[in-house]
């Protein structure tokens, strides 16, 4: 399962170590190797290959992680409870570097695991040729690791999400959401407008039935629906300025040293 379950080998690096990557990057970047299938057949394998994993997965993370954060304050405000913490997104900068690194390692951990779970993979050195043996009748090894890590996977993010929601690690990484304004009539029929039109399309474009082309592209149009709907309310003549917005949060790369001992005066 492209998403959520791959993003839950990346965010325990964001857990342990906040300051040293972009979670966002590192959970785009772990889908990114999966978002070529939307082109249809024959699939599109580049996005797997080690040269991939770079000129393909670290630009397009990197867009998507831009649009990602645009969005993050107005999506935010019209969510529930503490799923509003992730508006702060908007206001955080990482250095480019940070966030270029987060989306490699996670496009890395993508492949690490498809390893493990596919017996091969066209147009690339993926996967253990072994794994292709049954481990029942019609069932080979690697179909049933891939559903297991993806059962995994998915429970993870789960955990992981509901722990970074409720602990308030967000406010504590980045401090408050920006007090954004809110039309939720305007934005949730925008995002069912997008949400259907985008279904749609997926599934009458060539290689609709393919299940994991169509995967790849209702991925693209849930996201993209929301973005959608940001824009909406973001462009709309009768829409409010953010309040309390402030300046970008700057993320420093390492937590700052602690001042020496010394003379009072040095302190």
């Amino acid at each position: 399962m492209t998403f959520p379950s791959h993003a839950a080998a990346v965010m325990p690096l964001k857990l342990l170590r906040p300051r040293w990557f972009d979670g966002v990057a590192l959970v785009v970047g772990s889908t990114a190797p999966d978002l070529p299938y939307a082109l249809g057949a024959p699939l599109p394998t580049y996005g797997h290959t080690w040269v991939g994993l770079a000129l393909w997965g670290v630009p397009l993370t990197m867009t998507a992680a831009l649009l990602i954060r645009w969005s993050a304050p107005v999506v935010a405000a019209h969510l529930p409870g503490w799923w509003q913490d992730y508006g702060v997104l908007g206001r955080v900068r990482h250095p480019w570097y940070i966030t270029a690194l987060s989306a490699w390692i996670g496009a890395i951990t993508h492949r690490l695991w498809d390893e493990v779970t596919h017996d091969r993979l066209p147009g690339t050195s993926l996967g253990f040729a072994a794994l292709g043996r049954p481990l029942l009748p019609g069932l080979p090894w690697w179909e049933a690791l891939h559903a297991a890590s993806s059962l995994l996977g998915l429970i993870g993010w789960i955990w992981a999400t509901v722990h970074i929601g409720r602990h308030g690690l967000l406010r504590h990484w980045h401090g408050p959401p920006p007090q954004t304004a809110r039309r939720p009539v305007l934005f949730w029929a925008a995002v069912a407008a997008a949400l259907t039109m985008g279904t749609a399309i997926s599934a009458l474009l060539p290689d609709g039935r393919i299940p994991i082309v169509l995967g790849a592209r209702l991925l693209d149009v849930f996201a993209g629906a929301f973005v959608v709907a940001a824009s909406v309310i973001r462009l709309s003549p009768h829409a409010r300025p953010e309040l309390c917005s402030g300046p970008p949060s700057q993320v420093r790369p390492h937590p700052p040293a602690p001042p020496r001992a010394g003379r009072p005066e040095d302190q």
